[in-house]
């Protein structure tokens, strides 16, 4: 049994589910490839309709319990007034379970996505993606600026394929998804990565606060990651609670605020 907390929407076909429902991907949460931008607060909320109506669907008809992502790339060009409050009706919707995928920059719009979250009344977690560039120097800047903004690093999920951005986020108090693929660790890498990161996080912050992820991003990817994960981790001498805590426990725990198997 697993809950991916990372997943594409729109890069998994109707296939790609089935076998994911096959080895027992049980939860996933998902969200959208975004642009960069949008022109207008509408075009941001079709976007979240999108994933809602279409998406969501698809996964529950495979048998995989979807969560929605809302993602905010960077606030629209042409903001409406009643954006956090058609935000705020959102995320009253059960099937909407975290915000992101952020990386507020540290130019004008990044301060004012900043500002615009922790307006936001809400204590759902809010993901925040890796920088394509000085990844750990500008992963820690934009904690810090999600926190003079009001969030707490409790509610942030650092999504990245590199362990040394995750050891920032667990070190920070930030929880943290480590993304296997092609962009990230490889599977069979992967009792490598958790080995070092035990060793400069510690134990505890594994168990309680990072999560695996298949990094299901683009068509072709291993949908299998996740259980050669599990058997990598098995054969590694990993015990059955802390596997349990990495595949599914937490990320159930962080996106549905329950606990227990999937």
């Amino acid at each position: 049994m697993a809950f991916d907390p990372y997943v594409k929407a729109d890069a998994l076909s109707a296939q790609d589910l089935d076998h994911l429902a096959y080895f027992e991907l049980q939860h996933a949460l998902i969200l959208s490839h975004a642009p960069r931008r949008f022109e207008r607060a509408r075009d941001l909320t079709a976007s979240w309709d999108h994933l809602l109506e279409h998406h969501l669907p698809r996964f529950e008809r495979a048998g995989i319990r979807a969560h929605a992502a809302l993602s905010i790339p960077q606030l629209p060009t042409r903001t409406s007034p009643r954006l956090l409050a058609t935000l705020a009706q959102y995320l009253e919707d059960p099937r909407v379970a975290a915000l992101g995928e952020v990386m507020p920059g540290e130019d004008a719009p990044g301060r004012a996505l900043c500002e615009a979250l922790g307006r936001v009344k809400s204590a759902l977690p809010i993901l925040l993606r890796e920088p394509a560039e000085m990844r750990v120097t500008r992963t820690y800047g934009a904690l810090a600026r999600l926190g003079d903004a009001g969030v707490e690093a409790g509610r942030v999920v650092v999504c990245s394929g590199q362990q040394e951005v995750v050891r920032a986020a667990l070190w920070e108090g930030a929880w943290a998804t480590l993304v296997m693929g092609p962009f990230g660790v490889a599977a069979r890498e992967v009792t490598r990565v958790l080995e070092w990161l035990r060793e400069e996080a510690g134990e505890q912050a594994l168990r309680e606060r990072l999560m695996l992820s298949a990094g299901l991003r683009r068509a072709g990817t291993d949908v299998m990651a996740l259980a050669r994960a599990h058997e990598a981790m098995l054969h590694g001498g990993w015990g059955e609670d802390v596997i349990t805590a990495l595949l599914h426990a937490n990320a159930q725990r962080r996106f549905t605020g329950t606990s227990g198997t999937p």
